[in-house]
């Protein structure tokens, strides 16, 4: 089975779950699972409250690196995108999964990794360490870095839902889901936002993974003034380490994050924000 992210956040609800039977409170978060290659799953049976990682995202079925997050264990020991992890401390990994299990297994401490990087064997020391706080993670590996590019696909909206067609706008990002109850409480924000702020140069886009025909029936009864995508697979989601829904991310008009907002709360936080960057 693939590790999943573990853990209890501010205000989100559950990736690939039925939906909840009753809405989940307003300053509360429902757990999602993350990215299974950020190698932090499950705490060390030792170290119930500490995670061991290195902050990477492998391939799906393989050892290799499609994501290193920075200032990670990873970056620190030299992983770079493109390696192929073949053993830990001497024992051979083939899948992500076996990779994932054997450092959420390790103690805090150094580790030897060898990589195939262009054709060669290279040992590393990667530094393996406990996890930080998950709903820190983003805003720790996002702010003040250049947001990572995405094109979602539109299902509904005046605008593109591609980030670089969107350069010189200030930009929200939600990531949220249909059967979200923390979702539904942000989107009026949302759309007052986007009304009162859009002809100044804001731009919402809202992302969810979920089947088209599925968006599609929400906003009948739900209808929007922003643009809402789809993240095929969830594979923008996990490069902006979205672990909950909802999360906010408002990225400035040169393209860089300047606020994080995981959970539904706080909007006044977000809103100064918006209205500081336009």
């Amino acid at each position: 089975m693939r590790a999943l992210l573990s853990c209890v956040l501010l205000a989100a609800c559950s990736r690939g779950a039925a939906p909840p039977t009753a809405t989940p409170a307003p300053a509360k978060a429902t757990v999602t699972d993350g990215p299974s290659a950020l190698v932090a799953p499950a705490a060390n049976p030792s170290r119930p409250d500490a995670p061991s990682w290195i902050g990477v995202r492998f391939d799906r079925r393989t050892t290799r690196v499609i994501q290193v997050l920075p200032g990670a264990p990873a970056e620190l020991g030299g992983i770079k995108i493109g390696d192929v992890v073949t053993s830990i401390d001497g024992r051979a990994v083939f899948l992500d999964v076996e990779a994932v299990e054997t450092i959420r297994g390790h103690a805090p401490g150094k580790a030897a990794f060898v990589v195939q990087r262009g054709g060669k064997s290279v040992p590393l020391s990667i530094p393996i360490a406990q996890m930080p706080d998950i709903d820190d993670l983003p805003r720790q590996t996002l702010l003040d870095k250049p947001a990572p590019k995405f094109a979602a696909q539109l299902i509904a909206g005046a605008y593109s839902p591609v980030l670089k067609d969107l350069a010189g706008h200030v930009v929200v990002v939600d990531f949220w889901a249909t059967w979200c109850g923390p979702c539904a409480m942000t989107m009026p924000f949302l759309d007052r936002w986007q009304t009162t702020y859009g002809p100044r140069g804001l731009r919402i886009v809202g992302l969810t993974s979920e089947d088209d025909d599925i968006v599609k029936e929400f906003l009948v009864d739900h209808p929007l003034s922003y643009a809402i995508g789809r993240d095929a697979e969830d594979k923008i989601g996990q490069l902006y380490l979205r672990f909950a829904v909802p999360m906010l991310v408002v990225i400035d008009k040169a393209g860089v994050v300047r606020h994080v907002q995981i959970g539904a709360d706080r909007f006044d936080a977000v809103e100064a924000a918006i209205t500081k960057l336009l």
